[in-house]
């Protein structure tokens, strides 16, 4: 079973014109985009991207070739649609100033129409089907890690907000033996939690509190992240009723149809980070290097530093910032 991305059609009377290319298919073999680069077939497609070979003719005596990343920008709203725009132009060049081996060399971007292009350094190697296909046949598979990704209504960039994936376990001291659950994720909250001393003593464990859902975010006062999770079950249940899934899939065991329901099951998605925010403002506790305002010597490197939670997972930040701190140790 396979699910992509598709475009709502534009509603009648809203005086909408199609925006650039509306094909599902994307550029073609031998198709030259910017009169520059030439796709030469496609290394793999996603959700909300596709990722084509091409060459770069600005090279004719040599075959050097490049990766082109598209993302489809699926809004005919005209504000909504440049707010998408801008922030693919400012994660393309905060990817432009990044030096790190696991991160290939950003050349090039540009919007066309209805899609955004990165040109990105060619790095051949295996592409990640094969290796679930591979990973598949030794009898593991992390299906965990198999996400479906929304943009929930109250998104402000345009971007995905929301994560949805089963959590799947074949041992049976666990809880969800003979089970699926099918979780439901904001990756954008503007909930705060706080942590405090809870003694003198250092051994003593800290007082946390996440703080689940306890935003005002949205212009009514509402709780964004609410309404983030509301959406995300209503795409959920998208999914589950799909033929498909609907065939094999027993009883519902849970009701999650209102917000009473989801405040009394929230909890965390295993990536807290945020309590040494660094920064210069009153609340900020580090500085950019991960020095303590205010006390010499103490340095912070995990992801404590960070003042908003990224969209994926930590590890890798958490890695990232690691090494940046210890060279300027």
């Amino acid at each position: 079973m396979e699910f992509g991305t598709r475009e709502m059609p534009p509603k009648k009377g809203s005086g909408s014109q199609p925006l650039g290319r509306r094909d599902a298919t994307g550029p073609q073999s031998g198709e030259v985009l910017q009169g520059r680069y030439m796709i030469l077939g496609t290394l793999g497609v996603g959700g909300f991207s596709s990722v084509y070979r091409a060459r770069d003719l600005r090279f004719p005596s040599v075959t050097r070739l490049c990766a082109v990343k598209e993302m489809v920008i699926s809004t005919d709203d005209p504000e909504m649609r440049q707010l998408t725009i801008k922030s693919f132009e400012r994660e393309a060049g905060m990817l432009a100033t990044l030096n790190h081996p696991a991160i290939p060399d950003i050349y090039d971007y540009f919007t066309d129409g209805n899609r955004s292009y990165l040109v990105l350094e060619f790095v051949p190697g295996q592409n990640l089907q094969q290796w679930l296909d591979e990973a598949a046949a030794t009898g593991f598979l992390p299906e965990e890690q198999t996400l479906g990704k929304f943009v929930s209504s109250v998104s402000t960039d345009g971007l995905y907000d929301t994560h949805v994936f089963p959590v799947c376990a074949s041992d049976q001291t666990s809880f969800l033996h003979g089970r699926v659950h099918v979780e439901v994720a904001c990756m954008t909250p503007r909930s705060r939690g706080a942590v405090h001393i809870s003694s003198a003593a250092p051994q003593a464990h800290p007082h946390i509190d996440h703080g689940y859902l306890n935003d005002t975010a949205n212009p009514d006062g509402s709780s964004h992240d609410l309404a983030v999770l509301r959406d995300g079950l209503v795409h959920a249940e998208r999914l589950l009723q799909h033929p498909r899934l609907a065939q094999v899939l027993g009883e519902r065991l849970t009701d999650m149809s209102t917000d009473s329901a989801i405040r009394d099951t929230v909890t965390h998605y295993y990536h807290p980070v945020g309590t040494c925010a660094m920064g210069d403002g009153p609340l900020a506790v580090c500085d950019a290097d991960g020095r303590v305002h205010g006390v010499p010597g103490v340095v912070v490197a995990d992801v404590c530093l960070m003042p908003q939670i990224p969209r994926g997972n930590t590890n890798l930040p958490a890695v990232m910032i690691g090494e940046r701190i210890a060279l300027t140790l």
